[in-house]
């Protein structure tokens, strides 16, 4: 159990923060951004949230988000950033909060929807996150890793025979070798030795 354990955090690790392949959201601070005004600009606010994320400032780098909400509400890359700060600080609540107010923006935000699923997987609502998961399945958006993700739900669901049939579907689709590829692999070995599958109907 403790190997299996291991096993799920490097899987999870992996595929839990994808803003440097996916980083579209995630721009370079302006590190020079100190004072703020009423002329100040959501996107003003964001670059100071990333300039005190830099920094350590969590918090900070929340509440300059948040007022840049405030300035624009429909300013997408301020909800995704905060999403990805409360991520951070283990606030998975609030950060699906977060990425369903963008999917309300931007219904074909296929990353919110990913990292929606994501924090739904973390905290145990595992209903919504196989639905999204299913989503993105369908929309063949980051494919392996939403296998992967659905296979730890039905992990944590101790539906062992659809882990494994996710997770051989993502061992299909990553490159042979990956990081992703060999740590899937190494999670199917050892739920195959600790576990006698059976299928649910």
């Amino acid at each position: 159990m403790k190997k299996i354990i291991i096993s799920l955090c490097l899987i999870t690790s992996a595929i839990y923060f994808p803003q440097q392949a996916y980083g579209v959201y995630y721009t370079r601070p302006n590190v020079n951004i100190k004072f703020v005004d009423s002329n100040t600009t959501a996107e003003q606010y964001l670059q100071k949230a990333l300039a005190n994320e830099k920094l350590g400032n969590i918090t900070g780098a929340i509440s300059d988000c948040s007022d840049a909400i405030r300035r624009d509400s429909n300013y997408v890359p301020a909800y995704m950033n905060r999403a990805r700060l409360y991520n951070k600080n283990g606030n998975f609540l609030a950060a699906s909060a977060d990425y369903g107010k963008v999917l309300r923006l931007e219904p074909t935000n296929y990353e919110a929807l990913y990292q929606r699923a994501e924090t739904y997987r973390k905290t145990r609502n595992d209903m919504g996150a196989i639905s999204d998961y299913n989503k993105l399945i369908d929309k063949n958006y980051r494919t392996a890793d939403a296998y992967v993700g659905r296979g730890l739900v039905n992990y944590n669901m101790k539906r062992y025979s659809y882990t494994l049939k996710d997770l051989e579907k993502a061992l299909e689709l990553y490159p042979k070798d990956s990081e992703k590829y060999n740590s899937t692999l190494v999670l199917i070995k050892q739920i195959q030795e600790n576990y006698r599958p059976y299928p649910y109907f």
